[in-house]
């Protein structure tokens, strides 16, 4: 039988793979949307994906609840009430995300003089897009809670595929009208697929005792993750009401380099988060899960300084040949990417505390982040005249304020602040390595030709940052962990 070490990086390899082909096709989704759109549209359809962002929020917490409580009650043996709690984040998603979709429909009615075709018309299809996005929340939440992660791999790929191809058909012919008709069909057909494999048998009743549970879990995680997402969206929002659409258009590129670059530290976070509420269920010890916590952090601290590298290099790269309309982007983006590694460490802490249900102080470290971005962006922006660069730099200090936050918090749960200070001096001087080491190809290597110059700082750069990565590999042997586990696999037939 596979040990349960086994099964979580076989875990990660599987589904990892399948998000970076996630990430991958969307990428060439949001390519190929960019070539169609151009900067002032994209902007416009960058800023109803925060309309979209805020409104899933509506759900009151309760996936991110359920998402906590099912494995723990699966770890219990009590797969009954894990079932109920499934079946009552179902019928809330529902109620919630169409109540919310009826009054931005209604909204845009009544404001339809007040902003153009595009945005009202925008906001209509937005309306009919968080009903069915609130429902394929709910097939991801509650497939990453019982531990399905192979189906689960599937059905984001299969959703990524079916857009890009959707966006193909229709966003060349149809602009961003077709985009719109596009994501909602796509998000459709992703629902349906996962409503026949999974065959859930759905009882559309809520107990208000349950409910009120779930709740008075999920709202504090709501919350908190609402914090974090204003956190994420700050420069988006104070570039768009500062320096206008199409300078958050150029923007993108930075965000879709994020994006990309924290699919791997997120994956990790997922696949441990269902076994941090199994194991800290049998015993209520923090000692039990400490482990989850500690490693991890310095495994991501010893590998993503290469892939941060290799990004940071190839992406100008292909937005020079590819996307040259959005090239002003590019700086804001290398910014940006570099502040991605405290981005990525986060996650871990924050799971931790929250299985601890230390939400609310998560929450409460969160906005000390974000005012810090608030602050920082309108400087860089308005004052010092920096324009999205500004905005980037900003953010990237928001980033550091909110690792340092929850990951001192963290570890003042079972270490001495000589011992966290000492354990956090890994994950700084792994940056600091990395940021010498673009520092010193960007300034003393000058190829006049774009795509050389690209290809000899992303070999150069893998090379520097090798000596951490085997560091780090001596330290906790990911590689032998990862040959395991691709093996597993392979013997099993399938994941």
């Amino acid at each position: 039988m596979m040990s349960e070490r086994t099964k979580i990086v076989k875990d990660f390899v599987y589904f990892s793979g399948s998000s970076y082909v996630n990430q991958t096709l969307g990428i060439v989704t949001s390519v190929l949307i960019k070539m169609c759109l151009g900067p002032t549209l994209m902007g416009v359809w960058a800023t109803l994906q925060v309309v979209l962002r805020y409104s899933l929020w509506s759900n009151m917490g309760i996936l991110a609840s359920s998402y906590r409580q099912i494995p723990y009650f699966l770890g219990k043996g009590d797969e009954r009430e894990a079932t109920r709690i499934r079946d009552t984040s179902f019928v809330f998603t529902l109620i919630m995300s169409c109540l919310v979709a009826i009054a931005i429909f209604v909204w845009s009615i009544i404001n339809s003089a007040k902003y153009s075709e595009h945005v009202i018309f925008g906001l209509k299809m937005i309306s009919f897009i968080i009903v069915a996005t609130a429902i394929y929340n709910f097939y991801l939440s509650t497939l990453r809670g019982y531990k399905k992660f192979s189906f689960l791999s599937r059905l984001i790929v299969f959703n990524s595929l079916i857009t890009m191809i959707l966006v193909v058909v229709l966003v060349s012919s149809y602009s961003i009208y077709g985009l719109f008709f596009a994501i909602l069909v796509s998000v459709l057909l992703s629902v349906v697929y996962a409503a026949i494999h999974t065959r859930y048998e759905i009882k559309f009743e809520v107990e208000p005792k349950r409910l009120i549970a779930l709740l008075k879990i999920g709202i504090p995680l709501i919350f908190s993750g609402f914090v974090f997402s204003i956190l994420m969206s700050i420069d988006k929002i104070m570039i768009v009401r500062i320096l206008g659409a199409e300078n958050l258009g150029f923007y993108t590129i930075a965000i879709m380099g994020v994006a990309y670059a924290n699919t791997l530290p997120s994956t990790i976070g997922i696949v441990l988060f269902p076994r941090f509420q199994e194991k800290f269920g049998a015993n209520d010890n923090v000692e039990d899960i400490k482990k989850y916590l500690l490693k991890p952090v310095l495994v991501l601290s010893y590998s993503f300084p290469t892939v941060l590298g290799v990004i940071y290099f190839v992406v100008p790269v292909l937005v020079h040949y590819i996307l040259p309309d959005f090239a002003p982007g590019i700086t804001s983006f290398k910014i940006l990417i570099i502040g991605c590694f405290f981005l990525s460490l986060t996650p871990i802490s924050s799971n931790f505390l929250i299985t601890l249900n230390k939400q609310l102080r998560v929450a409460g470290l969160t906005i000390i982040a974000v005012i810090v971005s608030i602050l920082l962006n309108y400087y860089f922006i308005k004052v010092k005249g920096w324009g999205i660069e500004g905005a980037a730099i900003g953010t990237c200090i928001g980033y550091f304020s909110h690792f340092a936050l929850l990951g001192f918090y963290s570890l003042s749960h079972f270490m001495k602040f000589k011992d966290i200070l000492r354990y956090l001096l890994t994950p700084f001087v792994a940056f600091l390595y990395l940021v010498a080491a673009i520092l010193l190809l960007e300034y003393k290597i000058n190829i006049h030709q774009v795509i050389l110059e690209g290809m000899f700082k992303t070999a150069l750069v893998i090379i520097f940052t090798l000596p951490i990565l085997f560091w780090g590999n001596k330290e906790f042997g990911f590689f032998r962990h990862l040959k395991d586990a691709f093996n597993a696999k392979f013997r099993n037939g399938k994941a």
